[in-house]
């Protein structure tokens, strides 16, 4: 299959797309690199890996991906599923796309077949072999209709025996996965963990969809207010610091219903004081009646004078 080199991409549908609008900058950029790789990739619309390896290809941390996932599966701008730490990111246009040449291809495939077996050969071995032909045709598709009746009769059979019952909520655990991986505390296995938030929620007597729709808002809710707390005590003596508590186990952060928890903003900082300007020269005060008498001043001159004047006669002397 040839490669195409470029990607057809409308900027009115990137520009005015509300959902990714309401992402963020570095959300934006992330996804841009996914949609390039998912091009790559034979145009399949689907890029999937551990989070490690999702990084690399997006061209970013750890822990910038998983912010990112977190935002593009809360606005829908892209389909996220998480199965066994292997994260799964589609473009659901590209995708549909992929699905839609594979179908045209296969039944391209399918109709060369059919006329390469339905070419009449000529004599009697061509109609012997016209005869083997229909014959194999009619068979096969008898089996075909037998094996879709009992199929679409009766449910898939587990290995071990018995029916397998198909998961209602795979959705919704694949969501409550996402906020798992989010949490900056001790963990434990998906299944485990939701199955617990399910109690939670029946003992609390909450409806657990409702509920599970704050969870991840609520979590990084509090990593962002935490953030702020420690650039606050960063900047600050240590008697003005705020105490931060270490986060919880999730079992317990969810036995508690800490995502309705508010975490108290720090105060703002204190402004820093500048430099001291220099104070201003003020002349002293004069009082009028300690000045001299002008001629008490004329006196004083004269005699000052005078003196002066005998001594020099004096020397001359």
């Amino acid at each position: 299959m040839a490669k195409y080199p470029s990607i057809q991409l409308y900027t009115g549908d990137w520009l005015k797309d509300p959902r990714l609008s309401m992402c963020t900058p570095q959300t934006r950029g992330i996804w841009i690199d996914l949609v390039c790789s998912m091009h790559e990739l034979n145009r399949c619309g689907k890029v999937e890996g551990t989070l490690v390896q999702l990084s690399r290809i997006a061209r970013c941390s750890e822990d910038e991906l998983n912010r990112a996932i977190v935002e593009l599966s809360a606005t829908k701008t892209a389909d996220v599923t998480v199965s066994h730490e292997i994260v799964t990111v589609k473009n659901r246009r590209m995708f549909r796309e992929f699905q839609e040449r594979e179908h045209a291809r296969k039944r391209k495939q399918k109709q060369r077949v059919s006329e390469n077996e339905n070419t009449p050969v000529t004599g009697n071995s061509g109609n012997s072999h016209a005869d083997v032909t229909a014959t194999s045709q009619k068979s096969h598709k008898d089996v075909t209709s037998l094996s879709s009746s009992s199929t679409s009769k009766n449910p898939p059979i587990s290995p071990l025996g018995g029916t397998v019952k198909p998961d209602r909520n795979a959705k919704e655990k694949e969501e409550f996965n996402v906020a798992r991986g989010l949490y900056p505390g001790t963990i434990r296995g998906n299944d485990t963990e939701f199955e617990h938030f399910l109690e939670v929620c029946r003992k609390k007597k909450r409806k657990w969809k409702d509920e599970q729709l704050k969870i991840i808002p609520a979590i990084q809710y509090q990593i962002d207010a935490r953030k702020r707390i420690e650039e606050y005590n960063d900047q600050v003596p240590k008697e003005k610091k705020i105490f931060i508590a270490p986060w919880k186990n999730f079992k317990t952060w969810l036995n508690q219903l800490c995502w309705e928890e508010k975490i108290q903003e720090p105060p703002p900082l204190p402004k820093q004081a500048g430099p001291k300007a220099p104070d201003r020269y003020t002349p002293p005060e004069i009082n009028p009646e300690d000045c001299a008498d002008p001629e008490d001043i004329a006196a004083l001159m004269r005699e000052t004078k005078d003196k002066i004047s005998a001594g020099k006669r004096r020397a001359e002397a």
